[in-house]
């Protein structure tokens, strides 16, 4: 069970304080919950699936082989450090800014930003070289 620390204002969290009406999904109708919107409802599970797609790729693996939990609890070790610091900075970009923009061309924006910084081979463990 993940724990739940309201970072997100969800449905849920918000019914729970009596400001939401209901705790249901405007779009599935499944509770509303960080899970749900991050890995389960509509767009959501397009963006993770793209995003897992990414993680494989980074660890050499099935993404069929990534759970969902690794989103809220990556318990993994990749060498270099690069590699690893990339992969959790897909993460977290991920979950940071799952909105309606397409996470496919935020990444593409900052990855330009990063490549435009001086000193960038040692920011985030050089990304730029695993996700292109």
């Amino acid at each position: 069970m993940v724990q739940n620390y309201d970072i997100i204002p969800t449905k849920e969290s918000l019914h729970k304080i009596r400001i939401a009406l209901d705790d249901k999904c405007r779009l599935g109708g499944d509770t509303d919950t960080l899970r749900h919107r991050l890995t389960v409802c509509r767009e959501g599970r397009l963006q993770w699936e793209w995003t897992k797609g990414q993680i494989a790729d980074m660890r050499r693996m099935d993404p069929k082989r990534i759970e969902d939990d690794c989103l809220f609890r990556p318990q993994f070790h990749l060498w270099p450090p690069p590699r690893h610091k990339a992969v959790l900075w897909t993460l977290a970009t991920y979950m940071t800014f799952r909105s309606g923009h397409e996470l496919r061309d935020y990444i593409k924006e900052h990855l330009w930003k990063l490549y435009q910084m001086k000193g960038r081979l040692t920011l985030v463990g050089n990304y730029l070289s695993l996700l292109l």
